[in-house]
């Protein structure tokens, strides 16, 4: 079986914010630190906010480099075979109180 993430080892990553930029409308940008996989690097989230009823919903993507984070090992470590960049996409619907 592929180990890509090393879910026992590494169970959750996790997505700090440090900063919030309104970036024009509704878009902003949050600067904070990635971690995956024990590795961590400083990023700029850009985040698109809408507000509907009760609710607010969060939409981004984030492209990033799988190597820096140690994703794919073995065969998959090649990035011939996955590419190196990889987007991670996010879609997150909270209610409002």
């Amino acid at each position: 079986m592929v180990q890509w993430f090393d879910s026992a080892t590494y169970p959750a990553a996790t997505f700090v914010s440090s900063a919030i930029a309104p970036a024009g409308g509704n878009q902003y940008k949050i600067a904070g630190k990635l971690t995956i996989k024990g590795k961590s690097q400083t990023v700029v989230l850009p985040v698109t906010i809408a507000s509907q009823g009760s609710t607010q919903t969060f939409d981004g993507s984030l492209p990033i480099k799988r190597s820096q984070f140690d994703v794919g090992t073995g065969e998959w470590k090649d990035t011939s075979v996955v590419a190196d960049e990889v987007v991670i996409k996010f879609h997150l619907v909270a209610s409002k109180k």
